[in-house]
């Protein structure tokens, strides 16, 4: 059952969070590769028109690990979708704990497969305080394309790593979505 408050803060801000790893998942080396790589965010990618990375330090070890992917473009790197971004750069998608910002993912409404993309999902969840996991920019950028009407996106925390994933989506589709996502989860 979805409770009112959820509803209240969904209708407020226009997202929800997915898990995406199991406890013991979600403390291991940022350089493993996980299944939902392949059954989350390969797909997502494969179906998205832009991903944008956040707060990315050209010096880091972070960035070394994607730079073969990485443009940048004023204030943030945009990600090369082609052929596999994660296989090889597991750290730069992994990374947690401030060393690299959001990564925000856009796909057309028509391409988003709510329901095979959440079945691998462990939890949905809402957050009170969504925007203290995210980089500033990303949560612009998230709220400006899903204006359009024509975009969900998912965004990676900067805090987590790919713990969890926010999902932005236009109303009411973002109430479906969370649904969806409710009625999906396979849980820890």
């Amino acid at each position: 059952m979805i409770s009112s408050d959820d509803l209240a803060l969904i209708e407020r801000s226009s997202n929800f969070s997915v898990g995406l790893l199991s406890r013991e998942e979600k403390w291991s080396d940022e350089r493993t590769h996980h299944a939902m790589h392949d059954t989350v965010l390969l797909p997502l990618l494969a179906a998205a028109d832009e991903c944008w990375a956040y707060g990315l330090d050209e010096q880091s070890e972070v960035f070394e690990a994607a730079r073969t992917i990485l443009h940048k473009e004023g204030r943030r790197h945009r990600v090369a979708l082609h052929g596999d971004p994660i296989a090889g750069r597991e750290l730069f998608w992994n990374a947690y704990g401030g060393k690299r910002g959001t990564i925000a993912i856009a796909i057309p409404v028509e391409k988003f497969n709510a329901a095979t993309l959440f079945a691998h999902c462990r939890s949905s969840f809402v957050v009170t305080n969504y925007r203290s996991g995210h980089s500033a920019g990303a949560i612009s950028y998230a709220q400006r394309k899903i204006q359009d009407r024509g975009h969900i996106v998912c965004c990676l925390p900067r805090n987590n790593g790919s713990e969890w994933m926010e999902v932005f989506a236009p109303q009411p589709l973002v109430f479906e979505l969370f649904k969806t996502a409710a009625s999906l989860r396979r849980g820890d």
